[in-house]
């Protein structure tokens, strides 16, 4: 993306963003044996400078890459399945950049460098599908996951247990149970920028998920309703903090987390293929929306442009909910004016 302003003091002049993403995926799928080799590649290049001093030019280059490969087997013993399967994945990232210090003055902080850092994930997994007959079946499955990195290694076991119930053509009953585990992505251990701060001791997040409920098939759609229960320590959240007078975000580790409730909902594939297609689209139209603020200098040069258009569209759609079931227009104020202060912070 280029764009270029007419000269106003202050404003961005010129404002240029590439932001490139490649795949490779090679997949062979025979007797029941499946192997899969994958490569994503994604570069931000993003150079631009204000009109007032053209040659003071804010930059960052900055590439992330996965690589590795999934095999997998199925085993069938009578009526059981078992499935078990193995992986491999490294990820390397790395980012250079040099920001403005002073948009007024155009002066520049000093060149940084993160990186290059590097994550492999081994993992082995399987599963063991049972027919217990009358319509009811148990599947029992694991993954053990082992990370080595510069942060320092972690390892977890996750089992997870599921029980089916069918109760005739169209309705079923299930109870799941399983733990979960996710690591902290490269940028939020490593990156920093004016707008966010690097947790270089940020931890994995484990948990336990609990859930039952009754499904049942009504016409195209499918009606769902579901207790669940969610447990998880160190989760991984985000806090606003100051650096150097600048207010910033920064992932954190919360202490412990819990959240029970009850779900109901009415899926329908084809109806939720338009709601998605609909968000991608709104999606976009924020994407050129903050492009536009940061050629004009309204919106800071720092975002990143994709994360924050669907982070945005993400809180439209929970500012819609509440405006159906809040009464405390103050509070509903200060969730906007929270969700927008991302744009300039």
């Amino acid at each position: 993306y280029y764009a270029h302003r007419a000269p106003e003091v202050g404003k961005i002049q010129h404002f240029d963003y590439k932001d490139k993403e490649d795949f490779l995926n090679l997949s062979y799928d025979r007797n029941d044996f499946s192997a899969n080799i994958f490569y994503q590649e994604r570069s931000i290049d993003n150079p631009d400078y204000y009109v007032h001093n053209p040659v003071a030019r804010e930059w960052e280059t900055s590439k992330q890459r996965y690589w590795g490969t999934d095999l997998k087997k199925r085993f069938f013993i009578g009526d059981d399945t078992v499935l078990i399967g193995a992986l491999y994945k490294r990820e390397s990232y790395v980012d250079h950049n040099q920001k403005f210090k002073n948009s007024d003055t155009g002066t520049l902080r000093d060149p940084v460098k993160f990186g290059t850092f590097v994550s492999d994930n081994y993992a082995l997994y399987g599963s063991y599908e049972h027919d217990f007959g009358h319509g009811m079946t148990g599947i029992a499955s694991f993954r053990w996951d082992a990370y080595h990195t510069e942060r320092g290694n972690f390892d977890a076991f996750l089992p997870q247990v599921q029980i089916n119930k069918k109760l005739n053509d169209k309705e079923s009953i299930y109870i799941n149970v399983g733990k979960s585990f996710r690591m902290p992505t490269m940028r939020q251990l490593y990156y920093s920028s004016g707008m966010l701060a690097a947790n270089p001791n940020l931890n994995p997040e484990y948990g336990w998920n609990y859930e039952a409920g009754y499904k049942k098939q009504i016409g195209r759609g499918t009606l769902k309703a579901a207790v669940f229960h969610v447990h998880l320590n160190d989760m991984i959240s985000s806090r606003k903090i100051t650096v150097g007078g600048n207010t910033v975000a920064q992932s954190y580790n919360a202490a412990e987390y819990k959240n029970t409730g009850v779900e109901l909902s009415l899926h329908d594939e084809h109806i939720a293929k338009i709601v998605q297609y609909n968000f991608i689209e709104t999606e976009k139209i924020i994407y050129h929306i903050l492009k536009q603020g940061q050629c004009s200098g309204e919106f800071s040069s720092e975002l990143d442009l994709r994360v924050t258009s669907q982070f945005i569209n993400n809180a439209l759609i929970g500012i819609r909910v509440q405006l159906k079931t809040i009464d405390n227009k103050e509070k509903l104020k200060s969730i906007i004016d929270t969700t927008l202060s991302i744009l300039t912070n």
